[in-house]
Order: structure tokens, then sequence, then C-alpha cells
């Protein structure tokens, strides 16, 4: 049982890594998801280049290229934690392992929380929650 809350807990961070890759790609198709609600100010941001430098000469592309890194990010950290729940599953209990797993989805929670809106934080605090309890449920020999 255990093993499950864990898997549940990963594919809920992977669902939101992929709505958030594929809202990003409909967004360099079609300004939408993560586009200003005044559309004039996409405008503004595709002639806007970047302080940090000058090669890239479009804020937007780079906003959403952003996004698409940060959506990578969450999927890749998801698949291989799910990926090592059927080839090894008790490695997912090491402590280090473990920590990461539950910290990185606080951590989501967290900037969800703070920076961004109430789904990402439902979800990355009921990944955490079914984590925390899926780890806890097999320290006490729970399954």
């Amino acid at each position: 049982m255990a093993i499950v809350l864990i898997r549940i807990g990963l594919a809920i961070l992977g669902l939101l890594g992929t709505l958030h890759a594929v809202y990003t790609l409909r967004d360099f198709r079609s300004p939408y998801y993560f586009a200003p609600r005044d559309r004039g100010l996409v405008k503004i941001l595709e002639t806007a280049g970047m302080g940090i430098t000058k090669e890239q000469e479009n804020f937007w592309r780079a906003y959403l290229g952003f996004h698409l890194s940060h959506s990578l990010g969450i999927l890749i950290f998801a698949a291989t934690y799910f990926i090592l729940t059927f080839i090894n599953p008790e490695l997912i209990f090491h402590p280090a392992l473990s920590i990461i797993l539950i910290g990185t989805s606080f951590l989501y929670a967290l900037l969800s929380r703070i920076f961004w809106f109430s789904k990402p934080f439902i979800g990355a605090s009921l990944a955490a929650i079914l984590f925390v309890v899926g780890l806890v449920l097999h320290m006490t020999g729970g399954a």
C-alpha cells in the first residue's frame, strides 16, 4: 500500500508537469495560459530584451522557455522516482531519497502557495501528504 500511495503522488506531480508543458507549448502558438490578461503586454514582451544578456532579444520566448524547463524538471523528477518504484521499490525508502522526495514536493507546494495559484498548491500538497503517509506506512510495517 505504501508504494501505491507514493506512485499516486508521483502521478499527480507528473500530471501537473505534463499540463504545464502542454499549456506552455500552446502559448508558443497562441498566448493564453501564461500570458498576461492584458494581451498588449505580450507584444511588449516580444520586443523587450533581457538585462542579463544581449543574445536573447525576446523576453516572451525566454519566459516560455523558463516555463518549459520548469515542466521538464518536474516531469523528470516524477518519472525517475516512478520508475524506481518498479525496478527497486525499496530504494525509494532510503532516507536520502525519501528526504528529496518529500522535500521537493513540499517546496513545490510552498512555491505554489507564495508565487503561483491554487491548483499546483493543492496537487503538490496532496502529493507531499501521500509521500509522507506512504513512508510512515512503510516504516511502521503497514505494507
